[in-house]
């Protein structure tokens, strides 16, 4: 009975778990994405004033 009643309880925290781990991945992905494009243009910039 007491790992039944254990299970019950943490079936929900665990399910809040897994989407707290799926948001902060998607949030992870969105600023790496961020950063990677922010770079790819400074070097942009950069190479055109060094061609110039």
């Amino acid at each position: 009975m007491m790992s039944w009643f254990s299970s019950q309880i943490h079936f929900p925290t665990f399910v809040l778990f897994m989407y707290m781990v799926l948001q902060s991945k998607r949030f992870l992905i969105l600023t790496v994405r961020g950063s990677i494009g922010l770079w790819t243009r400074y070097l942009m910039l950069t190479k055109q004033f060094i061609i110039k």
